[in-house]
């Protein structure tokens, strides 16, 4: 499998920066305003753009920092059942040891040089559509800021917060199912029955896909 860093030296930057546009929600709000100044819209899209280019260019700059063989971190594609295209962090080990079971793992606040180091899977999906998959990299990359050391910053103030408080860390977790967007438990009452039924089985039917997924890999991990 390639790495994160072997897969973007490879593809069109200019079409990554199209695809990370997309993911970039307030960018498209930008994009999407009809009644704005034109001398502002320009500014502001010309900023982003030279924001964005400085950051791929340090991006692709930096060197990889890979895991022992066994161990790797692995890129997946994965179809939500909006038919939206998402992508997972899993590891190796885990997808081996507990296959469709496997834990994703969220990774804003990792080391860039550690997540450029991340294989990329080999599967049908995720080849379709790997500038999708890998605009949504580099915007987790970039969610904090598009500098190490403003990742740095606020890796130093949720490891503050987190010092501070008195929640079980679990509950600072992110949703990398996938299935973002659905109600959990404590929040069913709001929903009819229908609805709640109509909810687990969009939810099922979401994890279906994960597991379709991780199987993939771990057929090609086989072969690999």
């Amino acid at each position: 499998m390639k790495t994160i860093m072997q897969i973007l030296k490879s593809i069109d930057g200019k079409k990554l920066l199209s695809a990370y546009i997309k993911v970039d929600k307030p960018m498209i709000k930008i994009m999407e305003l009809e009644e704005i100044d034109g001398e502002i819209y320009s500014n502001i899209k010309n900023g982003y753009k030279v924001a964005w280019h400085e950051f791929y260019k340090a991006v692709l700059s930096l060197k990889p920092t890979t895991r022992e063989i066994g161990k790797r971190g692995i890129i997946i594609g994965i179809k939500t059942v909006d038919h939206a295209i998402y992508h997972e962090l899993v590891f190796e080990d885990e997808v081996i040891q507990y296959g469709e079971k496997a834990k994703g793992y969220g990774y804003s606040l990792v080391d860039w040089e550690e997540v450029v180091g991340y294989c990329v899977a080999e599967t049908r999906y995720t080849r379709k559509h790997i500038y999708e998959i890998m605009a949504q990299v580099l915007h987790n990359m970039s969610f904090w800021g598009y500098t190490k050391e403003k990742i740095q910053k606020e890796r130093m103030y949720i490891d503050e917060v987190v010092g501070g408080a008195d929640n079980d860390i679990e509950s600072l977790s992110a949703d990398t199912t996938g299935c973002s967007g659905f109600p959990t438990e404590t929040d069913k009452h709001y929903h009819s029955i229908e609805e709640n039924n109509y909810i687990i089985a969009r939810s099922a039917y979401a994890t279906f896909l994960r597991e379709k997924e991780i199987n993939n890999l771990i057929s090609l991990l086989k072969v690999d």
